[in-house]
């Protein structure tokens, strides 16, 4: 896993289970291989519904008011998140992704920080993009600030930008701008970080029942454009406040990167009118005949 490995360099087999390098880290006997944790399909819960159970269930604040500055070191995310029912099939989990952190610091001996910035960074010229101090809040500089709609109408939205960095990490710490989401992934199709090999094992896109397809960290969506359906690969996410969309042609000749700051779990607007206008961009800019 990771960039071209040198001769000396250990490497982790995709295709081994996880026990086999964090022993007793999952809780379970029949342990998720790395590739089904790449994947989602590892069947490990994820932590967030455990941290924000009132948010999660009633659109509640309490917990995130209780819980948003508080310091969780990898380790306790993952006995967090590997508690109660496991899902089945696909479903996409922090917790999983919070495993593979802790892998990559094992198999390389380094801090998860220093390995994205010796592989990914600095590789791919991402000049504003850095890896989240896990004791801070995160974000630092000029920043859209994040909100959380609360459903309180004398509060409508509450600023997130203070949400330890702890809690996302190698589940979703990196912060960074559409420029450099762009030249990340140009980064992966034009050899600079990936082999052709491993470019085509990535996005070896699995169906998930859902209306995205997904490979090893990677979604893979289908876009009706004039000449036909075309297939698109890239990631979205959020962090309880900041949402973002990069999707990109697999030649890499098209691309489109987007931000916006406010997650709306109430409704204050058209949510289906919104994603509507969403999807119209991004056929937009990633359709040739649009």
């Amino acid at each position: 896993m990771g960039r071209r490995c040198g001769a000396a360099e250990f490497q982790a087999d995709l295709d081994e289970p996880l026990d086999a390098y964090l022993p007793g880290l999952l809780p379970y006997d029949d342990q998720p291989t790395v590739r089904e944790l790449m994947r989602h399909q590892g069947r490990v819960p994820d932590y967030l519904p455990h941290l924000y159970a009132s948010v999660f269930e009633s659109g509640d604040m309490t917990d995130f008011y209780a819980n948003h500055r508080t310091y969780y070191s990898p380790e306790e995310l993952v006995a967090i998140g590997a508690q109660g029912p496991r899902p089945t099939g696909f479903a996409y989990s922090n917790t999983g992704y919070t495993a593979l952190g802790m892998l990559i610091e094992e198999v390389t001996g380094n801090p998860l920080g220093e390995e994205m910035e010796a592989r990914v960074f600095e590789p791919a010229g991402l000049a504003d993009t850095y890896f989240a101090d896990p004791d801070s809040s995160g974000v630092r500089g000029p920043h859209p600030v994040p909100y959380l709609s609360t459903g309180d109408a004398a509060r409508p939205y509450v600023d997130t930008s203070k949400l330890s960095a702890s809690q996302l990490w190698a589940a979703g710490a990196v912060v960074s701008t559409m420029h450099d989401l762009n030249d990340f992934y140009d980064a992966l199709v034009d050899g600079t970080l990936l082999t052709p090999a491993q470019l085509a094992e990535a996005t070896d896109f699995q169906e998930t029942g859902r209306s995205f397809d997904y490979g090893l960290g990677l979604f893979g969506i289908t876009i009706e454009c004039d000449g036909g359906p075309e297939m698109f690969f890239g990631h979205d996410g959020d962090s309880l406040g900041h949402e973002t969309q990069s999707f990109h042609s697999l030649d890499g000749d098209r691309q489109i990167s987007l931000a916006w700051n406010a997650a709306d779990r109430h409704g204050y607007h058209d949510g289906d009118a919104f994603d509507a206008a969403v999807d119209d961009l991004l056929r937009i800019a990633l359709c040739a005949d649009a």
